[in-house]
């Protein structure tokens, strides 16, 4: 169970269930201007991997030679905020 602490923001999920049932992946697209905290149950859900995908500001692009677009990899990172405008991918081992 996921549990959002901020209420009046609407974030906007997908899960996915690996075919033998012992990993997931979640998405959570966070479209508002502010960071959303998120908590589950560690003792049922480990934190894999997460993957981070957020601009500067919300006309953030790539463009040719430059870098408006920043992706982060974290291993074994623990739930925590979802930042700003950004997509952001847990892979979470079940069990």
């Amino acid at each position: 169970v996921i549990k959002q602490t901020d209420k009046t923001t609407a974030l906007d999920y997908a899960l996915t269930v690996s075919s033998d049932g012992k990993r997931a992946t979640l998405a959570v697209v966070n479209p508002s201007s502010k960071s959303i905290l998120l908590n589950w149950d560690g003792k049922k859900y480990r934190t894999v991997r997460r993957v981070d995908i957020v601009g500067e500001s919300a006309t953030s692009v790539n463009a040719q030679g430059k870098e408006g677009v920043s992706c982060t990899v974290t291993e074994n990172a623990a739930p925590a905020a979802i930042r700003p405008m950004s997509v952001t991918l847990f892979v979470l081992e079940m069990g």
